[in-house]
């Protein structure tokens, strides 16, 4: 079924699918691995142009659907639900990240942001641009 979805999503042929699927490193997720070839970390002779577009896009809703689910419930923000979306916004990124998730006063998911994006092994963070974000936000 995913060998399925994947030929389906990218345009390639079910073997070429089954290759691709095939050269995932078992030391990275399966998220990883399709984030890394949609950013052109790695790459792989079936994956075209058009192909990489779409996995970001898949990429960028399934993240953005996290995202509504958050935005849903006023009264409070379900941690298991912020965890799920911080893992789908970050799993599997080559570069060290720092996204800053901003909550109002009763909990509420007000925003996030990618804020620094650093080297393979380290993002420098300045604490006044968070400070002048959350003020932003009124978070």
């Amino acid at each position: 079924m995913c060998i399925l979805l994947i030929a389906d999503l990218l345009s390639i042929s079910v073997s070429a699918a089954e290759t691709l699927l095939r050269s995932c490193p078992s030391s990275i997720s399966l998220r990883g691995f399709f984030r890394r070839l949609s950013e052109g970390e790695l790459g792989h002779p079936a994956l075209t142009k058009t192909g990489r577009l779409r996995l970001k896009a898949v990429l960028h809703i399934q993240t953005l659907m996290a995202e509504q689910c958050l935005e849903v419930d006023k009264e409070g923000i379900h941690w298991g639900e912020l965890q799920r979306y911080v893992v789908e916004a970050l799993d599997g990124r080559v570069w060290e990240t720092f996204m800053a998730v901003f909550l109002g006063p009763k909990n509420e998911f007000i925003a996030s942001e990618t804020l620094f994006v650093g080297s393979t092994d380290r993002a420098y963070v300045d604490p006044r641009v968070v400070l002048t974000r959350a003020l932003s936000h009124q978070a």
